[in-house]
């Protein structure tokens, strides 16, 4: 993570717009499909997370993941970070389809820092945040029995001890905050 990522998050957790991931506050009873990059570097950390926080559902590590590079960066239709492929719609496809076939109601879209794909275009945390936010209402608008949250998963590298942390961006504080809208500009 580069340093103006890093004083991005720092700003947003300072802010109360990016919060400590608290289990009881996800629909996991039943599981959640996943939508997440296909980072190897970051995959254990993250499948660690969410299988525990299954288990403080009383459930078993019942994750269904849907992976592609950019991983919840590619669920707004309006992403750079989607091609001609228009991941967007593949995504929304294939979460309908995995909710349906293993009768979950819980989509989680998540984002991480540093990420490749979206380091390759020169795209700014700001900007990540943002897309994430659109792609959950765009999922939520395409499949509305859905409950559908944001997490955030930050490997901080030598900026800060503890390395790997996941977070839960809440639709509510950021929606409401008028912080969203000069981070944006920032992108």
């Amino acid at each position: 993570m580069n340093a103006q990522d890093y004083q991005f998050i720092r700003r947003l957790r300072e802010n109360k717009l990016l919060q400590d991931l608290l289990p009881q506050e996800l629909n996991l009873k039943n599981g959640a499909v996943v939508i997440v990059c296909a980072d190897c570097d970051q995959r254990q950390d993250i499948n660690e997370i969410l299988a525990l926080m299954c288990l403080e559902h009383g459930e078993r590590d019942r994750v269904h993941p849907l992976r592609l590079n950019g991983g919840g960066l590619l669920v707004s239709s309006t992403s750079p970070l989607v091609q001609d492929l228009r991941e967007d719609r593949v995504l929304l496809k294939h979460a309908r389809a995995a909710l349906e076939m293993k009768s979950m109601q819980t989509v989680l879209i998540i984002g991480h820092f540093p990420c490749g794909a979206a380091n390759s275009i020169g795209m700014s945390a700001p900007l990540a945040l943002e897309l994430l936010r659109r792609g959950k209402k765009e999922l939520a608008r395409a499949i509305p029995e859905a409950k559908v949250a944001i997490l955030v998963h930050t490997d901080y590298g030598d900026l800060k001890p503890g390395g790997k942390k996941m977070y839960h961006l809440p639709s509510t504080t950021w929606e409401t905050s008028d912080l969203p809208a000069r981070f944006a500009q920032m992108a």
